[in-house]
């Protein structure tokens, strides 16, 4: 058997599977044959040839939930190519992909630099950045109690380490404290 080995290179992006900031899906299937028409064009363009593990997933973040695929890329030791290269060519791939399935931003993250593209500086309207509409929509969004809040959990800022019950973090916490873990209140401190 024969082994062939190379320098670890690594590289992570997700995408979501709605188009834009609307409520219209991408499927498996669409997201699949964009992205092997993308790497088409990049091997065209580059000579890379860049094989793409793809992960389906789940975006969650303050009201947004998007579902996604996460993709990974290795240096695959039997086509090995130079890193810079590689990496200009990931990058390439994901702008296509951006382009193709009409995505305002996502981050590539690579071993030494995590890379923010983003076609505008638009945020999905469904992200609730202010911390009294954050917790509103979590808490009125008619999931199930121990997704978010619930009466029997208090919020412990983790900048402060202050316990707040649900009514004192509305009145209280500033709109740049949104690192917040829950608690129960009946587990100590």
């Amino acid at each position: 058997m024969n082994r062939i080995s190379s320098k670890t290179f690594t590289a992570v992006a997700t995408l979501g599977l709605l188009k834009g900031y609307t409520s219209q899906p991408i499927s498996l299937s669409n997201f699949k044959k964009e992205l092997q028409i993308g790497q088409k064009a990049v091997l065209d363009t580059t000579g890379v040839a860049l094989i793409t593990k793809v992960t389906p997933c789940e975006i969650v973040f303050l009201g947004q939930e998007e579902p996604s695929v996460t993709l990974e890329w290795i240096q695959y030791p039997k086509f090995s190519t130079d890193e810079v290269l590689l990496k200009k060519a990931i990058i390439h791939l994901v702008e296509l992909l951006m382009a193709a399935l009409e995505q305002n931003r996502t981050v590539i993250v690579f071993a030494d630099e995590t890379i923010c593209l983003e076609k505008s500086g638009a945020i999905d309207p469904r992200i609730k950045l202010n911390a009294e509409s954050a917790i509103t929509s979590l808490t009125t969004s008619n999931k199930t109690p121990n997704t978010f809040l619930y009466p029997d959990h208090t919020l412990e800022m983790m900048k402060t380490g202050v316990v707040y019950d649900s009514k004192e973090f509305l009145r209280d916490v500033s709109e740049d404290s949104l690192a917040f873990k829950i608690r129960s209140k009946n587990q100590k401190s």
